[in-house]
């Protein structure tokens, strides 16, 4: 499938409070991609036959300095104006909020539209979230917390709720975890799972942990791993 996508669009908007709990305007990153063959174009090399971009970047940059009631329907907005831009084409959109959540790089959500305004929530996420805390086998491991660099995807009926309480749900895990003393990174991802699965109530997660100061010429090791509800059935 052939598709076309603007990626990084800097805006700033009024889609809740910031990382400090001010309700105040904050950046939003939007990236989007929409399904549109390119077999003509690429044949006859006329940009007669290519899908104008403008139109698309400009629908993204009118919501500079809009105000929403959270990150959905700004996400709904979107989807809709690039719709609208490129003919009803489908559309898929990730905003990411760099400065939503203390000690992460930023919280992100993705979505899809196909048709009118039905829209499709995939993913709540928080990226590069830095936990500190007691996890490794060497005895100076067990001395001194060391940073933990941790990436959570969450699907489910939770991510459209969640979209109003992702810092509190992400602060907690910070929180959490930055208390816990593990000897594996296998065990603290299987325990974020299980906690964003049974405490927060998502369906699904996908968890990714690395220890950047492990060792001394590499970004350290790391574990991904997905859950489901089923995964955690039995507990």
């Amino acid at each position: 499938m052939d598709t076309i996508s603007i990626r990084n669009i800097a805006i700033r908007a009024l889609v809740g409070h910031d990382c400090w709990h001010r309700l105040k305007p904050q950046p939003v990153i939007i990236s989007f991609r929409v399904n549109y063959s390119i077999q003509n174009p690429g044949e006859t090399d006329d940009i007669r036959d290519t899908l104008d971009y403008r139109p698309m970047y400009k629908a993204a940059t009118s919501l500079d300095f809009k105000e929403f009631s959270g990150l959905v329907p700004l996400a709904r907005e979107v989807c809709r104006l690039v719709q609208r831009a490129s003919c009803g084409l489908a559309v898929e959109v990730v905003l990411r909020l760099p400065k939503a959540v203390l000690h992460a790089e930023g919280v992100e959500l993705e979505v899809g539209m196909r048709e009118g305004d039905k829209l499709e929530l995939k993913t709540l996420s928080v990226v590069n979230l830095r936990v500190p805390c007691i996890i490794g086998v060497g005895t100076h491991e067990r001395v001194e917390k060391q940073p933990v660099i941790l990436n959570l995807k969450a699907r489910g009926e939770m991510v459209g709720k969640g979209d109003k309480d992702y810092q509190a749900a992400f602060g907690e895990i910070f929180r959490r975890f930055e208390k816990s003393k593990y000897y594996t990174i296998e065990a603290f991802v299987t325990a974020v799972a299980r906690f964003v699965i049974c405490d927060l109530g998502f369906g699904e997660a996908t968890v990714s942990a690395r220890k950047p100061s492990a060792f001394g010429i590499a970004e350290g090791p790391g574990i991904e791993i997905t859950r489901s509800s089923e995964s955690f059935r039995l507990e």
